[in-house]
């Protein structure tokens, strides 16, 4: 593998910033042993991001810590369900029977949903 610039590296983590206009039919991400996570559009380009990983840890040697570098393929998100807007209570902080504390705009639950 060839040896990228910093400048090259930085763009690249500029890349994963943009803002998606259109939504995406695969979500792929690595994941680093410290617990980082970075979004890619596709496999390969989550793979060549682990590869930059595990290239910065061959100077030093061998580290037990490479083997936490992970690539995966995102099939669930979480999502807000059961939505209820602060428009949607009464004068008494309910709405369909019970009651919601003063001090948020939006009440939900969340769950994983398939992507």
């Amino acid at each position: 593998m060839k040896r990228r610039t910093l400048l090259q590296a930085f763009l690249g983590l500029l890349g994963c910033l943009r803002v998606r206009a259109e939504p995406k039919t695969e979500e792929w991400f690595c994941l680093d042993n410290c617990g980082d996570m970075q979004e890619f559009d596709s496999e390969q380009e989550a793979l060549e991001y682990a590869e930059e990983l595990i290239f910065n840890y061959g100077e030093d040697g061998w580290s037990d810590d490479v083997q936490g570098i992970v690539v995966g393929k995102v099939t669930h998100r979480t999502r807000q369900t059961n939505v209820v807007t602060r428009d949607m209570l009464d004068d008494e902080g309910e709405y369909n029977g019970k009651h919601y504390p003063s001090g948020f705009d939006i009440y939900c639950d969340y769950e994983m949903r398939p992507v």
